[in-house]
């Protein structure tokens, strides 16, 4: 399906009849399955699936849809239309639907169940190509599962099968220091947290922890001598991190696993960072995320938080084993599992597969780690990461700080990952910035010399039919990498109009007003011998029509609009050329006393683009104004009009 997409692309105006085909198709005939009611397929009962390979339930497989005679329901809703006519999707919508009957039973257990089946199931029917009805549906279904699981977590929290209540309330005192900033005095006391040692689980040797150590001294050399070269580099930060939130350094060997010790590495489940945080998580924690800053990549601030969570599971637990396994797959999963089955020794719990690896793997990169020559790697010496800190009291651009302070823009980048759109936060006070070793004090002395209005600042902008990023870009004098950044966009072509999104720009940028139902488009000065009218769009209007009614060309009225394609909408408003001695119904007349106009007397050495650059304005809406053209040449004592919108 994906080829043909490719290799057929409709024209933009195509689109409306296209699903208007598919939506007939699918209405007309099809597959004549309907979906059974959820209350005759039995629930599979807690445990019965398989933790490794998630076998789907007999119950749960796929029905017949072979039929002599498809029935169509007249009154089917959109659902019921999807399920009928792509059968592969039943499974999961019953798994859905027992999930949310178990919930609605408060059988958290059997919901999760469901829903972790479910999830698997998604990832690989999402994997593979889908026509645009499914991916619909699967995106809906994908957003219904990850609330759910939230839910689930907040439902588990205050129920009796979380934890014993006195650790629950220690996670609650917790998430209230770092949601709220509550003063410690001000919750109930507790004894400090004991750390314990690793010892006795690094001392493990069983056929387990020794696959594992023969795995990274063999094929997985490769990439633990990567990890071995960022784990002197970063090593030292950590280490200190951890031992000032009393938590053994080993465990430096979770982030290693989990990231590679790699502060942009983001998994299939949407856990970013060094420590590989879920934003829900993170969030818990103590730690920012939004729009502007990921603190789940900063590496001392995660460091920090990873800190605090593995004291958490250890006070939970009292195990390491213990604990490394709940911070892989969720303390929940390892106090259901000890629930069920009453055991509680990891190397004999019944775990999913990842998990009960997790910890060999921990032990084996740890050992490693500590006796490098025994293994076979030889000592790695890298240059530590060390950096100092500038406190900024406003919002600048990477791009500013590189060009006044003289450090890269990549430096800044590898220094800063967790700016995500490349600018320090708006609005937030003395943000501390990590430059180089003995670049601080200069650099401060450089930034106290940007302008005020070159400042970074943004705006939420509601994205309008016929604008793209790169107006938007051109619009607001910032870039479309950095509006892509900021708003979590991958494919510049899949964004819609009515998506509000974040534009980081200059304060003293001027941006002038859109073309809108409501403002009328950007002024350009007619030539000789015509006017300027403004006409605004009727329903079942078309350029070919409004250039013949105007007496000008479907090319003009694109030119003087910016329009790339043939699509006008009613309300729009379109600027004309119009002869002097013509009236035009429907339009008004667009007086020059609306614009702001300065005219220019071109002297010796003046170029075009220096002269749009002097005084703010595009090179190509110079150009426009003065009816030139790329082979157009200025000489000294022309006259160039400048325009500026009144509303500017």
């Amino acid at each position: 399906m994906r080829k043909n997409w490719k290799a057929y692309r409709l024209p933009a105006r195509g689109w409306t009849l296209a699903a208007l085909v598919l939506f007939l198709s699918i209405s007309a005939g099809g597959c004549s399955s309907s979906r059974p009611p959820a209350s005759t397929v039995p629930a599979p009962a807690p445990g019965s699936y398989d933790e490794f390979a998630l076998d789907e339930p007999e119950a749960l497989a796929p029905a017949d849809t072979t039929s002599a005679t498809p029935i169509v329901p007249t009154d089917e809703s959109l659902l019921a239309k999807i399920l009928r006519s792509h059968p592969s999707l039943q499974p999961l919508e019953e798994l859905y639907v027992h999930g949310g009957e178990a919930y609605n039973q408060r059988d958290w257990d059997l919901a999760e169940e469901h829903f972790l089946l479910l999830k698997q199931k998604l990832q690989q029917v999402q994997d593979a190509p889908q026509d645009s009805l499914a991916l619909l549906y699967l995106s809906s279904l994908q957003r219904k599962v990850d609330y759910f699981a939230e839910i689930l977590a907040e439902e588990r929290f205050f129920s009796d099968s979380y934890a014993p209540i006195s650790l629950s309330l220690e996670d609650a005192y917790d998430s209230l220091q770092a949601h709220y900033g509550i003063p410690q005095f001000l919750l109930p006391q507790r004894p400090p947290a004991e750390a314990g040692s690793l010892e006795e689980l690094l001392a493990t040797d069983n056929e387990m922890v020794r696959r594992w150590l023969k795995y990274y001294q063999g094929r997985g050399r490769g990439q633990f001598a990567r990890w071995l070269e960022r784990y002197e580099r970063y090593g030292p930060t950590m280490k200190a991190i951890l031992a000032d939130e009393g938590i053994p350094e080993e465990l430096i060997c979770a982030a290693m696993i989990e990231s590679g010790l790699q502060a942009d590495i983001r998994s299939r489940a949407g856990a970013v960072g060094w420590w590989q945080f879920m934003r829900s998580t993170a969030r818990h924690r103590g730690l920012q995320v939004d729009e502007w800053i990921d603190e789940r990549r900063d590496i001392e601030m995660s460091t920090h938080a990873a800190a605090r969570h593995f004291q958490l599971l250890h006070r939970m637990f009292q195990d390491w084993a213990l604990a490394l396994a709940a911070y892989n797959s969720g303390e929940y999963r390892i106090q259901r599992a000890i629930g069920l089955s009453g055991d509680i020794d990891y190397w004999t719990m019944r775990l999913p597969r990842e998990t009960r690896n997790y910890v060999p793997k921990f032990i084996a990169a740890a050992r490693i780690v500590a006796h490098p020559d025994s293994f076979g790697f030889g000592r790695i010496h890298a240059e530590p990461f060390r950096f100092e800190r500038i406190e900024l009291d406003d919002a600048y651009s990477l791009t500013q700080i590189a060009k006044v302070t003289g450090i890269g823009v990549s430096t800044l980048r590898a220094y800063n990952p967790q700016l995500l759109a490349g600018v320090t936060p708006p609005g937030r006070k003395n943000y501390a910035l990590r430059v180089p070793v003995g670049k601080s004090e200069g650099a401060l002395a450089a930034l106290s010399t940007i302008p005020e209005n070159e400042r970074i600042t943004w705006r939420k902008h509601k994205l309008r039919r016929g604008e793209t990023l790169g107006s938007l870009a051109r619009r607001y004098h910032t870039s479309v990498s950095a509006i892509m950044q900021i708003n979590g966009i991958s494919n510049a072509r899949r964004v819609r109009a009515g998506r509000v999104l974040t534009i980081p720009y200059p304060r003293g940028a001027s941006i002038p007003r859109t073309a809108s139902t409501k403002s009328s488009p950007s002024y350009t000065p007619p030539p000789p011998g015509k006017r300027a009218w403004v006409y605004t769009v009727r329903k079942g209007d078309t350029l070919a029509g409004i250039a013949r009614h105007s007496g000008s060309s479907v090319t003009e009225i694109r030119h003087l609009n910016h329009i790339r394609r043939d699509r006008i909408y009613p309300g729009q408003e379109l600027l004309l050329h119009v002869d002097q001695d013509r009236e035009l119904a429907g339009a008004r007349k667009l007086d020059l006393p609306e614009a702001d106009k300065t005219i220019y007397t071109v002297r010796r050495g003046d170029t075009l683009s220096g002269i749009s650059r002097r005084f703010t304005v595009r090179l190509a809406d110079l150009m426009r104004w003065n009816h030139l053209t790329s082979k157009s040449r200025i000489y000294p004592g022309d006259r160039l009009q400048i325009l500026r919108s009144s509303a500017d």
